[in-house]
């Protein structure tokens, strides 16, 4: 594999993407707001997070294919294949909340992780625009016609052991995820860059995808995350903004 690097546990590595995580209130604020709590609940969330830190086994891997070995359903020219997981601790700690019902300490978790998924993606991003010399110009995270055995070949090609997959196409650990990065030569006058969360999303079509960015003022109701199913049962319904 060209890139596979363990996060979260190693502080010197120059890849480690959440240094700050214990003692940064910008992740818990971006949390309250994109998840509809309450400023009250931000000692909470604090708490949460530095619970669940060493809980972390997060790893992400990429590869870039030849143009004759590369996957015929990819759309793209130029891309990256790659796999980001925060490892089977998570759940652990999710079922171990559940297991003495401490279900909001169990969704707060569940937040919690999709936020640093976030960070994961972004931090993969620099590294794979490092190693090629390009610039990612999205994250494809498979959405649309891509056929159903996909995401089982571009991880059995990145041979990350960390990840499985079940016939119905569910990921293991839950915080797991399949992505494509496709690439372009970087601007000449401003260098590789990387793409942003937020660009990440105002270009993305999953409109319906439960960590979408909006603003705070927006109304519409928010599709509820796999955690939220999860753990409240509900399988249908959306989590409206408290006014």
């Amino acid at each position: 594999m060209s890139g596979n690097y363990g996060f979260f546990q190693n502080k010197e590595c120059q890849y480690f993407p959440c240094h700050k995580v214990e003692t940064d209130e910008k992740d818990i604020e971006d949390v309250i707001e994109r998840f509809r709590f309450e400023k009250s609940d931000k000692r909470r969330l604090m708490s949460i997070m530095e619970t669940a830190y060493p809980f972390l086994r997060g790893e992400f891997g990429y590869l870039k294919l030849p143009k004759d070995k590369g996957f015929s359903a990819i759309k793209y020219d130029d891309y990256v294949i790659g796999a980001v997981t925060l490892g089977e601790g998570i759940d652990e700690l999710t079922e171990l909340y559940l297991k003495y019902d401490q279900v909001s300490e169990a969704y707060m978790l569940d937040c919690f992780g999709l936020k640093l998924l976030s960070k994961a993606y972004e931090v993969m991003a620099e590294a794979v625009e490092a190693y090629t010399k390009k610039q990612v110009i999205k994250l494809d995270f498979l959405e649309g016609d891509y056929p159903t055995n996909l995401m089982g070949n571009i991880l059995k090609t990145l041979e990350m052991e960390s990840i499985s997959i079940s016939e119905g196409n569910m990921l293991k650990p839950l915080k797991s995820v399949c992505l494509i990065l496709p690439l372009e030569e970087p601007d000449i006058n401003n260098g590789a860059r990387r793409c942003s969360i937020g660009d990440i999303c105002a270009d993305c079509s999953n409109v319906n995808c439960s960590i979408r960015r909006m603003a705070v003022t927006d109304n519409k109701s928010t599709a509820l995350t796999y955690g939220y199913m999860r753990i409240f049962g509900n399988k249908t319904g959306t989590f409206e903004k408290n006014e």
